[in-house]
């Protein structure tokens, strides 16, 4: 085929060759009014359109009074549904939609003025449904060969899926920035390798003491912690793009300036960062301020070495059980008296020193103390080293968490075999004694267990420091709240005056028997409360018993007085059967000696 076969290229203009499909359309396209002929356009439509369609980037232009449009095949995937039907009509027409948008910017082209938007939102409808979309475009005027603006030009470039996609990395960096505002733990990002602080969330500014710490760096930051191990960390942690994670750290700083340096414990990681071609570029550091867990783990430890250490002092069998029953720890009376070795008595293994026809019924209590988390008592006998079976009373309290929940089992094992021979033996002589011991036994097992006496240690700064279980159930204020706060706070303000007398005496050594206050109760009601208190050193032992309706238990308040939960599950009940068995071998004795003596009357 030769050039000028094609009929349409044949009988168009060359500034029309070429151009694509918009070329070919244009070729094709059955011009008149108001543009005409191609043939007979002006040299700027002709120069224009020429340039148009010979390039890659989206560019319309229109022309003549009715705006007619032309555009090149970049722009004409800009037009959507509205391509091809929109070449030679009028621009406003195919753009309707958003004429009102439009025509601001045509009368400013039309009065000679260039017109340049980086980016304007537009809501078109070219797919048959309203979209938002955005442009970047200008708007040049085109003059005739009279001076007169005959039309615009427009290179243009759509920027919707871009403006779309820094909206999303603004959303989800808004997102970041406020999960990381609202963590829970502390965060920090730290650029480049002097670690300078970019970013840090109020959780590490309230451990750091609010510190201006924002473009400076680690070390400029917080000199206090050199020398403790961090700032070689981070190094390390940066050099060799290896991740740092550590427990329970201690560290100290200085959270108020002038102020000495505060020891805190962490939960610390130091995780590098990197870019695309994997070099690191800062360390994100993130972790807990476990100060309080530390804490609370070291007193747990020092309380359980601390009963251990009682509970090896005692002269009884002191065990341990978690909450499932299996028993898990004996004290060495256990171990001595069994001939067992340490840890063959665990779990069920302490079933086989019980003698078989006690163990069914020990068990089946033991069970149900389970089932109801309440105290736990019974009597069976246990085997001894030398093969010999001994009576022992088993008593057991469940130590109960925060929430009621029970934690442990605290028991012991007291020998009663010479009890209950000597109660045999004096059967005949008083049939009830035994069970008025048993009742006695197990009242003032009861007593302990459930007494409502208020007992502590309070400091001279008038703040107290140790409190019992009672408080709460008395006053009903928890334990937290007695003990961040001053104890005058809930003394009835008449009695302040008297309160600070028995203080003052206190302080100068002098123990205090018998003052009568008034507490207020959390519910608003005051507790009237008789105490007694010993000064030792820094800190003053204290008992209460609330007499509002119980003034009758006054008494029994003093046996109770300084009682702890170990020495009233061992120590008091051994107390209380040797005092027995005192009294009972005296009987004995006087009724041996008016025998020996033929004496038979009173």
């Amino acid at each position: 085929m030769q050039p000028h076969d094609d009929p349409d290229r044949a009988a168009t203009p060359d500034f029309l060759a070429g151009g694509g499909e918009m070329g070919r359309l244009m070729r094709a396209h059955p011009w008149s009014a108001p543009l005409g002929a191609p043939g007979t356009w002006r040299v700027a439509l002709r120069t224009l359109v020429s340039v148009m369609l010979g390039s890659k980037q989206p560019m319309l232009l229109t022309w003549g009074p009715e705006r007619t449009l032309l555009y090149n095949d970049g722009y004409a995937g800009l037009l959507g549904r509205k391509h091809p039907a929109a070449l030679g009509r009028p621009f406003l027409d195919v753009w309707s939609e958003i004429r009102g948008d439009l025509q601001p910017l045509l009368d400013q082209v039309d009065a000679g003025e260039s017109v340049q938007m980086d980016d304007i939102t537009l809501i078109l409808e070219r797919h048959g449904y309203p979209e938002e979309t955005h442009f970047a475009f200008s708007y040049t005027p085109v003059l005739d060969e009279t001076g007169r603006v005959a039309g615009l030009f427009c290179p243009c470039q759509e920027t919707t899926q871009q403006v779309l996609a820094e909206r999303r990395i603004v959303a989800e960096r808004e997102q970041f920035e406020r999960l990381f505002e609202q963590a829970p733990g502390f965060m920090a990002m730290l650029r480049g390798p002097e670690h300078v602080f970019e970013l840090v969330n109020p959780t590490y500014m309230q451990l750091i003491g609010h510190r201006d710490v924002i473009g400076k760096p680690v070390r400029q930051a917080l000199p206090e912690i050199e020398g403790q191990g961090y700032f070689e960390l981070l190094d390390e942690a940066y050099a060799k793009a290896e991740a740092f994670k550590g427990t329970a750290l201690r560290v100290g700083l200085q959270r108020t300036p002038g102020a000495a340096v505060e020891e805190r414990f962490v939960d610390l990681v130091y995780q590098p960062v990197t870019d695309a071609e994997g070099r690191v570029t800062g360390i994100f550091a993130e972790g807990s301020d476990v100060t309080e867990r530390v804490h609370a783990e070291a007193a747990l430890r020092e309380s359980e070495a601390q009963f251990r250490t009682f509970a090896q002092a005692m002269p009884n069998h002191v065990w341990t059980s978690p909450p499932d029953g299996l028993l898990d720890w004996f004290n060495d009376r256990v171990y001595d008296y069994s001939g067992a070795a340490p840890g063959e008595l665990d779990g069920q293994g302490w079933a086989g020193i019980v003698h078989p026809d006690d163990l069914a019924a020990a068990g089946e209590r033991w069970l149900a103390a389970l089932s109801s988390k309440q105290e736990y008592e019974a009597e069976f006998r246990l085997r001894r080293a030398d093969g010999v079976y001994r009576w022992h009373i088993a008593r057991a309290v469940p130590i109960r968490g925060a929430e009621g929940d029970v934690m442990r089992w605290i028991g012991t094992n007291t020998d009663i075999e010479d009890q209950k021979t000597t109660a045999e033996a004096l059967a005949d002589l008083n049939a009830t004694l035994e069970q008025r011991v048993e009742e006695k036994v197990r009242e003032r097992d009861r007593l302990w267990s459930t007494t409502n006496d208020l007992m502590g240690t309070a400091g001279v700064d008038g703040y107290l420091k140790e409190l019992n279980p009672a408080w709460g159930r008395v006053l009903g204020w928890d334990e937290a709240t007695l003990l961040g706060r001053p104890f005058l706070d809930i003394i009835d303000p008449a009695d302040h005056a008297a309160t600070a007398r028995i203080v003052e005496q206190l302080a100068r050594g002098e123990a205090v028997r018998d003052f009568v206050d008034h507490l207020r109760a959390k519910d608003g009601s005051a507790r009237t409360v008789m105490w007694n208190a010993v000064p030792d050193g820094p800190l003053i032992y204290i008992v209460g018993r609330d007499i509002t309706e119980q003034r009758e238990i006054e008494d029994r308040l003093r046996q109770a007085q300084k009682m702890e939960a170990v020495g009233q599950l061992t120590g008091g009940i051994a107390h209380d059967f040797n005092n027995l068995l005192t009294g009972i071998t005296g009987s004995l004795d006087l009724i041996r000696r008016r025998l020996d003596a033929n004496r038979t009357d009173g």
